[in-house]
């Protein structure tokens, strides 16, 4: 039988809640998948997962075994196979956002196939399949969680767009509209209020003459999002913002510390490209500038101390477009910095 659709799915959960030994054979697993699956008792489950490729989430895998399932993985899996006790599922879609759509709804609207087999011979077939496969696996260890992590991080940033024929008109409106292709990429609303130091202004210039016109720098943030973009704004106070450009915080720049004070060095780019829906992010597509200060205005009027602290704000794109689809304005992360930095 041809599975696809929401049949896929339903025919995996019922064969996993009506088998007393379920093997899964998936390769990658996303956040929510157990749940999702209705995953449980552990001692009818033997899973096998790839950690080492960047689609499993290491989260979910490590709930898995904090349960007290029997989990193995093999780099070299990239098979998606389900099997009950007299049937099994061999198709297309993972326990993850590459497959049945588990890292949140990114992914709903892909197109996954699979086939229900339940010939006693194919099904033998499987099962000598599997055990070759579940004996050469080896147990998930904490180095292992941790590399996954790194990977699993960095396949995130770079996974393909949810929405990618659809076009809009600029960036707010796909925020609002499509905020989830935004989830875990590194883009950052900024705004500062504080001029650098002396020895900052000192530093500025350094690092223009070494480097180049477009290199600038952040005075004593701690927290600066590396490996990241950042769209900045200027806090002229009164309710007012002026944008001040994109800058780029890769970790190649890296940080000078002069008595006391630490210098981030950022570049200053035209654009801001990244695989989302969304083109990529110039000046003239932000959106209208008012509604990106009445933003920035509820940001500092709901947290008017911390921004006060802080000089300032640093907030995921991506949080901005929760608040969107939860019709409430973006409220300040807990990694907002406390620096200075002004445009050279």
């Amino acid at each position: 039988m041809i599975l696809h659709g929401t049949k896929y799915l339903e025919c995996v959960k019922e064969g996993l809640s009506k088998s007393a030994k379920n093997r899964l054979a998936v390769a990658f697993w996303g956040e929510g998948a157990i749940r999702s699956l209705g995953i449980e008792r552990p001692e009818n489950h033997e899973i096998l997962c790839n950690l080492t490729m960047g689609g499993t989430n290491p989260e979910e895998i490590k709930l898995l075994i904090d349960q007290g399932f029997s989990v193995r993985h093999s780099p070299r899996l990239h098979a998606k196979v389900y099997r009950f006790d007299d049937a099994a599922v061999v198709g297309s879609a993972n326990a993850s956002a590459n497959g049945l759509g588990f890292e949140g709804c990114e992914m709903s609207g892909w197109s996954e196939v699979g086939v229900l087999v339940t010939d006693p011979e194919q099904l033998r077939e499987i099962d000598r399949w599997w055990e070759r496969e579940f004996a050469a696996a080896r147990p998930v260890g904490r180095d292992d969680l941790r590399t996954a992590a790194k990977r699993h991080g960095r396949a995130r940033q770079n996974r393909p767009p949810v929405l990618p024929e659809k076009k809009f008109r600029n960036l707010l409106e796909a925020l609002a509209t499509a905020g989830q292709d935004f989830r875990d990429r590194p883009i950052y609303l900024v705004c500062n209020n504080t001029e650098l130091s002396r020895q900052g202004r000192a530093q500025q210039k350094a690092v223009k003459q070494d480097f180049g016109e477009e290199f600038d720098v952040y005075e004593n943030w701690d927290t600066m999002p590396i490996d990241a973009y950042l769209i900045e704004f200027w806090d002229k106070g009164k309710g007012k913002f002026s944008f001040l450009g994109f800058y780029s915080t890769d970790k190649k720049f890296g940080v000078k510390r002069s008595n006391g004070n630490d210098y981030q060095r950022v570049m200053k780019v035209k654009r801001i490209s990244m695989d989302t829906g969304f083109d990529t992010i110039f000046r003239n597509n932000l959106g209208p500038m008012g509604k990106w200060g009445k933003i920035l205005a509820d940001i500092k009027a709901r947290s008017p101390q911390r921004w006060k602290k802080e000089n300032g704000c640093c907030v995921q794109l991506s949080d901005i477009a929760q608040r969107f689809e939860a019709n409430q304005s973006p409220l300040t992360r807990p990694d907002s910095p406390r620096s200075a930095h002004c445009p050279g």
